[in-house]
């Protein structure tokens, strides 16, 4: 019994019914079509049936527009490859919009069958590419995670428990700051202290020019902890010390480090 492939998630956003009639029309047979009337509609509606692969929406339309849609797509919806509808008029627009990254094609009106077709297999082809190539990342950076740690571990207890306490500190500032679960500071991490096994010294520099400036920070923050902790240092110092460094780190990053050490403190009471 061969497996059922599920079709492709597609919502069409134009405030025109006439437009939105033929392209559930024409895309019925191969994907399951979600019709909007405007950005308002749609985000309505991403927020009750998404996830979707692909949103395609036209510019010019009443109560929120195309280019305020998209805006709000990239960030409550990242991984949906985004494509626009432009008139003539709204050309340089839109080109605006493919070349800031946030959109990934361009229909231009009048639209025809043939068209539309086309352009969803190329943003279906464009979000399973997407999403195939984090999904690798993800496996490799969580392999290479379970073989550094081995390493570590097997060559320095001590160490790996240090590196332990920074990757837990920097998991918590990546979730509280909303930019992930801090598996690639969690890599960052085992390596830097891989390399001062490696090398027979402690306090090596962690590489983070490959990181973004965000989460170089937290990793920097992390290590600073972990490293007063190691030290014996007591909650408030590390507090007052991240604080000093509040000018690099930033307030909202010094204040998820507060909310580390509470709970941090609060860990073994609740053992």
């Amino acid at each position: 019994m061969s497996a059922t492939v599920s079709r492709p998630r597609i919502m069409f956003v134009d405030d025109e019914p006439s437009v939105r009639a033929v392209f559930g029309r024409v895309m019925a047979t191969s994907c399951e079509v979600v019709l909007a009337a405007d950005g308002v509609d749609a985000l309505a509606k991403l927020e009750e049936r998404g996830p979707f692969e692909v949103v395609i929406t036209d510019l010019h339309m009443p109560r929120m527009d195309g280019f305020a849609l998209v805006d709000a797509l990239v960030v409550r919806a990242p991984d949906t490859v985004r494509a626009v509808i432009s008139a003539h008029a709204s050309f340089e627009a839109a080109m605006q919009l493919i070349n800031s990254g946030h959109v990934f094609a361009l229909l231009e009106k009048p639209l025809t069958p043939a068209a539309l077709e086309n352009a969803v297999l190329r943003c279906v082809e464009r979000h399973r590419l997407v999403v195939g190539e984090r999904q690798l990342a993800a496996q490799a950076i969580t392999e290479s995670i379970a073989a550094l740690s081995e390493l570590v571990l097997v060559a320095s207890p001590a160490a790996y428990r240090r590196s332990s306490d920074t990757s837990r500190c920097a998991r918590f500032l990546s979730a509280r700051l909303g930019l992930g679960d801090g598996r690639a500071l969690e890599l960052a991490s085992l390596l830097a202290t891989f390399i001062e096994l490696r090398e027979e010294r402690r306090g090596c520099e962690v590489d983070r020019s490959h990181l973004p400036l965000e989460q170089s920070r937290i990793l920097h923050a992390a290590r600073v902890v972990s490293a007063l902790r190691a030290r014996g240092k007591s909650s408030s110092d590390i507090a007052a010390a991240v604080g000093a460094l509040s000018a690099t780190l930033g307030p909202e990053l010094v204040g998820a480090v507060g909310a580390y050490l509470r709970e941090a403190s609060e860990a073994p009471a609740a053992a």
